[in-house]
């Protein structure tokens, strides 16, 4: 993609190509920049499906379906070329390594080698996708075990990142490698926005009510 040379100069010196506040990421954006574009985005495709138009393009649609028929023909063109692209078995992200086995069967943009699957992890939990050696390291650390239960933890299946101290309470730890551990999903739903002596004490509560 050609910038102009204002903006490519930003990104040349590893900036924001939009506001020139510095990147932490490959993108060519800062955080605030790509948050800012993904409220304007689901407001307005929020807009468009509650007018009955595609949320894509804002073409018209038939109906009760959120695309025309247009950008569907477009997704069913990229499916079948991914298909032929990548190999079953095969990470569709990066198209070079072995997807994660739990993972062979899911959707095919779901289908993640580890360390794909453990760089979109970091990037959603951590803000980048720079900390997912971190990320592995505290697994291994683990014994890919559940720090809470104590079941296994098998990526792809049942992983799930959690901030010891919720971000709902601790805005300031959200990106904070320091404040993750690996924990069950079902336990990670239990859990929710308590901290670690909350949550704790809730289990407490439990078994000296029902033993």
């Amino acid at each position: 993609m050609a910038y102009r040379p204002k903006e490519q100069a930003r990104i040349d010196q590893g900036l924001c190509k939009n506001c020139g506040h510095p990147r932490t990421t490959a993108k060519v954006y800062c955080p605030t920049c790509i948050a800012k574009a993904k409220v304007y985005i689901e407001a307005r495709r929020k807009r468009l499906r509650a007018s009955g138009l595609c949320e894509d393009c804002g073409g018209v649609t038939e109906g009760n379906r959120v695309h025309c028929e247009s950008c569907l023909e477009k997704q069913r063109a990229s499916r079948t070329k991914w298909k032929q692209e990548v190999p079953r078995g095969f990470c569709t992200r990066c198209k070079k390594r072995h997807c994660l086995p739990a993972l062979i069967d899911a959707k095919l943009y779901q289908r993640s080698c580890q360390e794909c699957y453990l760089r979109h992890l970091s990037s959603a939990q951590l803000g980048s996708s720079k900390h997912w050696k971190l990320l592995l390291a505290k697994l291994t650390a683990q014994d890919y075990r559940c720090v809470y239960s104590g079941d296994e933890i098998v990526l792809g299946l049942n992983d799930s990142v959690d901030h010891i101290r919720p971000k709902s309470k601790y805005p300031e730890l959200a990106n904070d490698p320091d404040n993750i551990q690996w924990v069950t999903r079902t336990i990670n739903r239990m859990k929710d926005c308590l901290d670690h002596g909350e949550f704790i004490s809730l289990i407490r509560r439990v078994i000296d009510r029902c033993g």
